[in-house]
Parts: C-alpha cells; structure tokens; sequence
C-alpha cells in the first residue's frame, strides 16, 4: 500500500494497519503451507463459525448442535443462526457490490442445489432502500485502504440496519467478504475471531459509546475507534490462524511418529484424520466415515487417546465423542 495513502491517518492507525496486514499475510502463509490443507481449514472454519455465533449473542455448543443437526460437513448449513445463510458464500460485483448483489449474497434467488437448506422457509425480509444507502457507502469506501475500508463497511451495513435483526454478524461478515475472504483464509469470521478474544465491545462501537477514557467525542473520533478495533481483531484473528496452523502441525507431527512405530497403522491415521476435521465424533460415525467395523472403530479411536493425539471428551457417557487434541476448539 502506498504511504500517501495513510498520510491522513494517525500513527496508531497507520501502525495497526501493519500490524493487522502482517498478521493476514502470515494466517495466508501458514495456511498454504502444511500438509492436510482441508483439515486445517475445517479448523479455521469452526473457529470461524463459534466467534460469528458468539457475535451475534448466541450461544454456541457444537456437541448439541452435531445430535440435533447431524455431523456431515454440510450439517452446519441446518443451524438455527443467521450467519449460516451467507457463511463460505462469494458476494457477486467485486470490490463494489450492487444493492442486487447483496440482496442476492443474502438471499439466494437460486437456491444451491444441496442437500442440506438454509435454516427458515422464507427470505430475509430486506429494506431495499436502507441497502442501497449501504451499497452507497461501500462505494465511498473504496477511497480507504482496503481494511479500513472493511471496517467503514461493516459499520455503515450495522448502523443502516437493511435486516430486521443480525445487522451487526452480517455487516461484519459482508466486510470481510468484499476485502478480506479472497482464497481460502476466510469464511467471514476472520474479523469475529478477535473480536471474541479480545473481548471487543463492538456493538457499543459501533452504537457510538465511546467509553469513559474517550477524549475525542467527534464523529471522526467515533470513526477513529472503529477502525482502530477492527483492526485489532483482524490482526488477533489472523494470529489466531497461525497458532491454530502451528499446534496443527505439530500434533501432525505426533501423529506422524506414534503410525511409525505401530503395525496396520492406516486406518489409525485415517480415524485421527477424520476426528481432527470435526468437532468431535463417535465410533458410530468414525466406522461409517472410513468404512469399518463399529468395534473396530472403538478400538483405533482409544489406541489413539491412550497415544494422547485424540482425547474423549464425554467422560465415559454412553455414546462417547471424540476431539483431536490440539489447540481445543473456541481456544
């Protein structure tokens, strides 16, 4: 990005913004890097999908959500949260979507043809009118570098409000759709991921509660602490990737070592495989994921608790679950 871009902005802005696109850069790296790339962002997309879920003031257990939903890769798409309707989906119109190509990104005139619908029978009710003063400001936007650009997005989406409800998920997610989710990196929670671990107070931001330790009460001020937040979340997120993609190879790694020095270890690596890229799961659903016995499947998924690459996670309940254990999930 070129400095006269930035010669309007404050050091602390121009210093997060390197911070953040330092931390993006790398979360990209890491993830193009390792071996078992879809695993690792089955994992990038469950952190994605509880930090989205916590944003929009949900509660999020994905054990529960696996027993009333299911546990395939697209059961995700069944769950009662509005992030899901948009969730891993490409916003038409570039860098400058229309007011039709939101409306669209939300509401699908052409449902996918899968197997699994988007929660509710019915359509998003959508202010056309407060979506096109949106589309406008993504317009002006433009002007911004491309994160600060983000984060003007996702407040004006929040503040315009087009939705009955959920504007502030979706506003975030739309940001990061439109400047930030190209390749594989994001889903549209990148951003939602450090708002949660920093603990972010992102709707008062947004509502224009500055805080008792606010000197600057002006409306620049106002856009000031927005942009200053996003990007810190945008630079958390990005180096939640990376930590994520590090305690991955790692137990790979482990994984590695432990098939090395047992006979017959095919079906162990692929059982430990297959757990890694869900939440959890149980023999039932390892069996019939790598086509063996339940029995059998029993017996590989406690070899590998007993080699600590997968840990259950039910304390001996009737129908036992089990996770990979690196980095646990929502950490």
């Amino acid at each position: 990005m070129a400095r006269a871009q930035f010669e309007f902005y404050s050091g602390d802005v121009v210093d997060a913004y390197g911070r953040a696109t330092a931390a993006l850069a790398r979360a990209r790296d890491h993830t193009a890097r390792y071996c078992e790339p879809s695993i690792l962002t089955a994992r990038v997309r469950m952190a994605e999908q509880d930090a989205l879920a916590w944003l929009a003031g949900d509660s999020f257990t994905p054990d529960l959500l696996a027993l009333d939903y299911g546990t395939s890769a697209g059961a995700w798409r069944r769950w009662p949260y509005t992030f899901v309707r948009v969730f891993e989906r490409k916003i038409g119109g570039g860098e400058r979507p229309s007011p039709a190509n939101i409306a669209n990104w939300i509401n699908p005139r052409v449902q996918a043809k899968a197997p699994y619908p988007a929660p509710g029978d019915l359509p998003l009710a959508l202010d056309m009118d407060r979506l096109k003063l949106v589309s406008a400001a993504v317009a002006k936007a433009a002007a911004q570098p491309p994160l600060l650009s983000a984060a003007d997005i996702a407040a004006a989406f929040a503040r315009m409000s087009p939705l009955e409800h959920s504007n502030v998920v979706i506003g975030t997610m739309l940001a990061e759709r439109i400047l930030i989710g190209h390749g594989h990196l994001s889903a549209g929670g990148i951003a939602a991921i450090g708002l949660k671990a920093r603990q972010i107070p992102w709707r008062s931001l947004l509502a224009g509660c500055a805080g008792e330790e606010a000197d600057d009460l002006s409306a620049a001020g106002d856009a000031a602490r927005i942009r200053l937040a996003w990007l810190a979340a945008l630079e958390t997120g990005g180096l939640h990737v990376v930590k994520l993609a590090q305690a991955f190879h790692f137990w790979l790694t482990q994984l590695n070592e432990v098939c090395a020095e047992l006979r017959n270890t095919s079906h162990l690596r692929a059982i430990c495989l297959c757990t890694a890229k869900s939440h959890s799961l149980t023999a039932v659903q390892a069996a019939k994921e790598i086509g063996i016995s339940r029995q059998a499947a029993a017996g590989l998924l406690e070899q590998a608790c007993d080699a600590r690459i997968l840990r259950e996670v039910t304390h001996g309940a009737a129908f036992r679950r089990y996770a990979a254990d690196f980095l646990p999930f929502g950490n």
